[in-house]
């Protein structure tokens, strides 16, 4: 099934893309939501909502620009495959100041769709991230960034490549469900990013940033056993 979103403040266009996007890729059994707004789709998204594909119209009046909503897509949720429409063509060069699958032409809305639905599809298929709530919103991180997870008591905190902390009461196993298979719970309270680990000694992970995460004794074997296979496995596509 295909999470799709559609968002445009045009209401018969907007009812007449579902249409189109409904029939023209019904073998990836699309799940439609409609949007007659940024701040709409925005707020949605805030809320949990992960659209696969993003179909976006580039001029909205209430929002001024679909440009601007798409760096807040890209934002909140960056495995999301946009796929710009417009009716002005000399809106094309906008377009490049965000990370986006596709643009076309809303006269050739019909034809092209499809293309541009199994062009959006690999890359956004494929990208990790963990999300969780923070501050009222939903943050998201690619996966890659994000040296471990560390539970305290009910928070749990992320800790970024870039030194930077988050915390939120959202539990590790919510967190990682997008993240793939590179974190392993190493401990009760810790989960480490795999790619980021330099060593295992004794009963904790050496990280590449020097520091040293816990390995409980229950966990000890099974850690350990993930942690080698993943190396082997990285070895080998190498």
């Amino acid at each position: 099934m295909l999470q799709t979103a559609i968002c445009d403040d045009n209401k018969l266009y907007l009812e007449n893309a579902a249409k189109i996007v409904a029939r023209e890729c019904r073998d990836y059994s699309p799940e439609i939501s409609t949007f007659s707004g940024g701040a709409e789709l925005i707020k949605a998204l805030n809320k949990g909502y992960r659209p696969d594909i993003l179909i976006l119209d580039i001029v909205l009046e209430e929002d001024s620009s679909g440009i601007d909503v798409a760096k807040e897509v890209n934002r909140l949720c960056p495995e999301c495959g946009i796929i710009f429409l417009t009716a002005f063509i000399s809106y094309a060069s906008d377009v490049y100041e965000t990370n986006h699958r596709y643009f076309i032409v809303k006269s050739q809305l019909e034809q092209r769709i499809r293309a541009a639905v199994d062009k959006a599809l690999p890359e956004s298929r494929d990208k990790k991230y963990l999300s969780f709530s923070e501050h009222y919103s939903t943050t998201v991180l690619p996966a890659g960034e994000v040296i471990c997870l560390e539970r305290s008591l009910k928070k749990t905190i992320i800790y970024h490549n870039s030194g930077r902390r988050y915390e939120t009461y959202t539990k590790p196993s919510e967190i990682l469900k997008n993240a793939g298979s590179i974190f392993i719970q190493c401990h009760k309270s810790f989960y480490v990013n795999m790619d980021e680990v330099a060593a295992a000694e004794g009963d904790f992970f050496l990280m590449r940033d020097g520091i040293r995460i816990p390995i409980s004794r229950s966990r000890k074997k099974e850690s350990k056993d993930k942690f080698h296979a993943y190396i082997s496995s990285m070895v080998g596509e190498n």
